[in-house]
C-alpha cells in the first residue's frame, strides 16, 4: 500500500507516526488523530487512507469466508449426492423385491 501513497497521506502518516496507524483500532485511531496537528487536506486523506486500507481488509476476509463457505457446500453437496446414490440403489433393490413377490 506505500507505493501508492499521495502526498498528503504520507505527511498525515509521518505525523501520526508510521502506517501502522491506519491499522489501529477505531478509538486508538481517533485518538491519535484528533492529538495530532493535521491540516484539513491532511485529515481527508488519512480518511481516504484510512477507508482503502479497511476496504481491502474487509474484502480480503469477505474472500476468504466465501472460499470457506464453497468449500463445505462442496463437501455437503458430495454428500448428498452419496446418500442419493445409495437411496436411488435401496429403491431398485426394494422394486425387484417386490416384483418377485408378485
Amino acid at each position: 500500500m506505500e507505493g501508492s501513497l499521495t502526498v498528503m497521506e504520507m505527511r498525515a502518516i509521518e505525523k501520526l507516526g508510521g502506517i501502522g496507524v491506519v491499522r489501529l483500532s477505531p478509538q486508538e485511531f481517533a485518538s491519535r488523530r484528533d492529538t495530532a496537528d493535521l491540516t484539513l487536506n491532511e485529515r481527508n486523506a488519512l480518511k481516504k487512507l484510512r477507508r482503502r486500507y479497511l476496504g481491502r481488509t474487509y474484502a480480503a476476509k469477505s474472500r476468504v469466508k466465501q472460499i470457506t463457505t464453497i468449500e463445505k457446500l462442496e463437501r455437503d453437496c458430495k454428500a448428498l449426492m452419496s446418500q442419493n446414490k445409495e437411496l436411488r440403489q435401496t429403491i431398485v433393490r426394494l422394486s425387484k423385491l417386490v416384483k418377485t413377490l408378485n
